[in-house]
């Protein structure tokens, strides 16, 4: 259920590989450990818990992230301040809110979520906004797998040029396809 509230001191550690196992909220200060390049699952915490923030230090990361409980983010600016868009090696992001059926959110936190343009598989589970942000648009993803999202249009899906796969799970409410697919 939790990491050891020490886990910071070791500053020179470089893989910690959690998945598979479901964490509430990683320690607090995860920021110390600046020399990651390896972070399976990050958990997003609560009070006492590690902010988003601190992934924004992790300037090393490769290969694949997720991030778990994104509803437990108070500020939009503490999204901003996870830099993924400076996270270069980052191949696969996978964004997940909370296994209710729906959580209501800032819409403006996603659209601070923004990924570098090297990230090709991008995974978002339980997404409570109505509708997806401006970069995706713009990105050049090969892989997008959406579950439980709560938008009303996938309009913007079809202006991915570069998307090869598209998986749709559990989108209910949704009400208009565009003419681009």
């Amino acid at each position: 259920m939790e990491l050891p509230t020490n886990l910071m001191k070791l500053i020179n550690l470089y893989h910690l590989d959690i998945k598979g196992i479901r964490l509430n909220q990683m320690p607090s200060q995860m920021g110390k450990l600046s020399k990651l390049q390896t972070l399976t699952d990050f958990s997003v915490g609560t009070q006492n818990g590690s902010s988003i923030k601190e992934l924004g230090e992790q300037k090393c990361l490769e290969g694949k992230l997720r991030i778990w409980m994104l509803q437990n983010v108070d500020d939009a600016q503490d999204a901003l301040g996870a830099n993924l868009e400076g996270m270069t090696d980052l191949k696969k992001l996978d964004l997940r809110w909370s296994d209710d059926a729906y959580v209501s959110i800032d819409e403006h936190l996603i659209h601070q979520l923004k990924p570098h343009v090297n990230v090709c598989c991008l995974v978002n589970v339980g997404y409570g906004g109505s509708r997806f942000p401006t970069w995706l648009i713009n990105s050049c993803l090969v892989d997008l797998r959406l579950s439980g999202c709560h938008c009303f249009s996938l309009q913007p899906l079809g202006q991915l040029a570069c998307l090869k796969r598209l998986h749709i799970k559990a989108f209910d409410k949704v009400e208009r396809v565009g003419y681009e697919f």
